[in-house]
């Protein structure tokens, strides 16, 4: 079901539909402050149109003039954010992603963990390793149960060095 013209994007449906990766979005963001994404609760980007508008009409100065950063801002700055923003139009009703690239998905699916050869084989769980070990979860991929593992052994560090700490605090009490 495709969203109404007017609805705000995420980040991820900007790059879909402009085909700028969200990495030079968050810097641009950074680097020109007419790029002013709403910001949720979850420091999520959200998109208004508008900003559809103004990001495709800078795509075009970058890409179509070869210009950087600060030829932007000096267009933005003398020429306005309507004249870059319709460098560039956009219909906004019938807006729909561009078709990607075989190395951008492949790292979508990466990114969302799909089975493409790339996911790390997951051991067998084994019944009850050796003595303080942790028994390996089939849910999780490797790296999480070494992270899983880690965790663990942290703790378990934490709480020797406590006790050590309430041993010594005892002590020093005794001694008063």
């Amino acid at each position: 079901m495709a969203k109404n013209g007017r609805a705000l994007r995420t980040i991820s449906e900007v790059e879909e539909i402009l085909g700028i990766p969200q990495h030079q979005l968050r810097y641009w963001e950074t680097k020109i402050d007419e790029i002013r994404p709403l910001r949720r609760t979850g420091r999520n980007r959200l998109y208004h149109p508008e900003d559809l508008q103004l990001i495709a009409g800078i795509k075009e100065l970058f890409q179509g003039n070869k210009r950087n950063v600060q030829a932007v801002r000096k267009t933005l700055k003398e020429k306005g954010v309507d004249y870059v923003a319709n460098l560039h139009p956009i219909d906004l009703d019938n807006i729909s992603p561009r078709p990607l690239s075989d190395a951008s998905a492949t790292a979508m699916a990466r990114k969302k963990n799909v089975s493409d050869g790339y996911r790390k084989s997951i051991p067998e769980p084994t019944a009850s390793s050796a003595e303080g070990e942790p028994a390996i979860d089939s849910g999780k991929n490797v790296d999480e149960q070494k992270s899983s593992a880690n965790k663990q052994e942290s703790i378990k560090h934490i709480y020797s060095r406590l006790e050590e700490l309430q041993k010594r605090m005892e002590t020093t009490a005794r001694s008063m």
